[in-house]
């Protein structure tokens, strides 16, 4: 004899029966509604001529599982890459004056940095801290990333060099907007 929840017979079959189809219903429901969701991630931002940047074909994707954030992660969970960049690093080149040319000063702490978090300034080659540069790393290690093209908006003056996976465009950039191509290198070095 069927025992469910201690009735038999027709009872505990129509009682099976209605908990067995809820089960159904709720994992349908969940389906549809999770299908919904789940899209494909943006495409990278497309250049439409004189008009600027255009974002379009771009809907949000839900994600989980995802590693922890950083530069050298496979996920590429934010349309700000920056998000995932690798804290800064103070830098010199060899020949400047105080400079033993180390790919880290260990001056982090002595960075001029606005309450976000960017640059911004950089002490003279003459003044007290080594560095005369700042670095970051996007997309390093990871050895993938999606290629396109990307735009960097920035306050004030100065030099922003791209180097490894990235290239500036110079035709389509101004003061105050970079706009790089990027393409995968393969080589693990990413956007610097």
């Amino acid at each position: 004899m069927l025992q469910f929840f201690g009735l038999s017979g027709r009872q505990g079959m129509m009682l099976k029966a209605i908990a067995w189809f809820s089960l159904f219903c709720l994992t349908l429901a969940l389906s549809l509604a999770c299908s919904r969701l789940a899209v494909l991630p943006p495409a990278p931002i497309q250049d439409s001529g004189a008009g600027g940047l255009d974002r379009s074909g771009g809907k949000l994707a839900i994600g989980t599982n995802l590693n922890s954030v950083n530069d050298w992660s496979t996920e590429v969970p934010f349309l700000d890459a920056f998000k995932s960049a690798r804290v800064w690093i103070p830098q010199c080149v060899n020949g400047e004056t105080g400079c033993r040319g180390e790919w880290d000063t260990g001056e982090v702490d002595k960075l001029d940095l606005d309450e976000q978090g960017w640059v911004k300034s950089l002490p003279a080659p003459a003044d007290a801290p080594e560095y005369t540069r700042v670095r970051t790393i996007l997309f390093g290690g990871s050895g993938k990333f999606p290629e396109g093209r990307y735009v960097v908006l920035y306050d004030g003056e100065g030099t922003i060099e791209y180097v490894y996976d990235a290239t500036k465009d110079e035709a389509a950039s101004k003061p105050g907007r970079d706009v790089i191509d990027t393409h995968f290198a393969n080589d693990g070095e990413g956007i610097h």
